[in-house]
C-alpha cells in the first residue's frame, strides 16, 4: 500500500471517519448477483453440471456473453469448490444409533489415559501428494498393477507412542495376538505412572479373538471397542493419514526403503501433535451426537 494511502487512512481515523471502501472506477462485473444466484440454483437442481454447461445456460437465459473462467471465478468467490467425491463408510440406521449411544456414554471420558490403536497398509508407487509444476509438465506417478505393500500396527496416546510394528502377512487373530505380546512392554512402559488406562480399538473379529482377550485379561488391561464403521472416532486415523503423506514424499523404491521410511517418519511424531488430536475427542463425540450418528468431519 502506498504511504499516501496509509497517511490518508490515519487522518480519517483521527477524525473518527469510517474506512469504507470508495466506489471503484474499474469495469463492473459481468455477472450480477442475480446471475450468480441463477447459477447456484442450477447446481442445486443438477449437481453434476459442468462449467461448460453452466456457462452456456447463463449466456442463453440472461442474454449475455461471459467466459467459462468468469463463471468459475464467480463460483469460487461464492465459496464453491469443484471437489472429487470422498469415500466414507456406509452407515445403517442401526450403526448411527450405536455411534450416538457410544458417544454419549464416553463424552466426558478422560482421553489422555487411552491408547488409540489400529493397523494400516502402505503400498509402493502410491504417491498422492500435490506439488507445484510448470504448466507444460504433469504430476505423473508410475504405478505397478499390483504394487508391493507392508502392514503396520501402532498405538498413540498422550503418554507416548507404541510401535510401529511392521509385518508382511495379512492380519488374523493369531498374528494380532503375537503383535500384542511383542508390544506389551512398550504399552506398559508408557503407562507405568498412570492408573485406570485403557486400549481403544475397532471391533474387528481379529481384535476380539479368544487369544487376544486372554492377553488383555492376563495383563489387567481394559479394552474399549469402537462402534462399527467409526474410524472418525479414532485419532490414530489422523496419524496414519499424516504418516502416509510424509512417507510418500520420500518416494521409497523397495519394501526395505518403505519400512525404513515408515520408521523414520514415526520418529518425527510429536506428543504435541498427538495431544492436539486427543483433545479433539470431546468435539468429535459432540458432533457425532448432534448429527444423529452421521460421519463427522474428522
Amino acid at each position: 500500500m502506498p504511504k499516501a494511502s496509509i497517511y490518508r487512512h490515519c487522518r480519517r481515523l483521527e477524525n473518527n471517519e469510517e474506512l469504507d471502501q470508495r466506489n471503484s472506477t474499474g469495469r463492473p462485473p459481468k455477472l450480477k448477483q442475480s446471475d450468480i444466484g441463477m447459477i447456484t440454483q442450477s447446481l442445486a437442481r443438477e449437481k453434476y453440471a459442468t462449467i461448460k454447461q453452466l456457462t452456456k445456460k447463463v449466456n442463453e437465459e440472461r442474454k449475455i456473453e461471459v467466459s467459462r473462467e468468469t463463471v468459475r471465478r464467480s463460483l469460487h468467490q461464492s465459496d464453491y469448490e469443484y471437489q472429487s467425491p470422498i469415500d466414507v463408510p456406509f452407515l445403517t440406521q442401526e450403526a448411527k444409533e450405536d455411534r450416538v449411544e457410544w458417544a454419549r456414554d464416553h463424552l466426558k471420558d478422560n482421553w489422555t489415559k487411552t491408547l488409540f490403536t489400529d493397523e494400516a497398509s502402505f503400498w509402493l508407487d502410491n504417491c498422492h501428494v500435490k506439488r507445484w509444476l510448470p504448466s507444460d509438465q504433469s504430476n505423473v506417478n508410475p504405478k505397478r498393477k499390483y504394487p508391493p505393500k507392508l502392514h503396520v500396527w501402532a498405538g498413540v496416546s498422550s503418554k507416548g507412542i507404541v510401535g510401529p510394528i511392521i509385518f508382511h502377512e495379512n492380519m488374523n487373530g493369531e498374528l494380532f495376538s503375537d503383535i500384542l505380546l511383542y508390544g506389551m512392554s512398550q504399552i506398559k512402559n508408557i503407562f507405568k505412572f498412570t492408573t485406570c488406562w485403557r486400549v481403544l480399538q475397532d471391533g474387528d473379529s481379529k481384535h476380539r479373538c479368544t487369544l487376544a482377550k486372554y492377553i488383555y485379561i492376563k495383563n489387567d488391561i481394559e479394552v474399549l471397542f469402537l462402534p462399527s464403521s467409526s474410524p472418525d472416532l479414532n485419532v490414530i486415523e489422523n496419524v496414519w493419514a499424516w504418516v502416509k503423506r510424509e512417507v510418500e514424499k520420500l518416494e521409497p523404491k523397495t519394501l526395505a526403503d518403505l519400512e525404513e521410511c515408515i520408521e523414520k517418519i514415526f520418529k518425527k511424531i510429536t506428543i504435541s501433535f498427538i495431544n492436539s488430536l486427543v483433545s479433539s475427542m470431546y468435539k468429535r463425540l459432540k458432533d457425532c451426537i448432534e448429527s444423529n450418528g452421521e460421519k463427522t468431519d474428522y
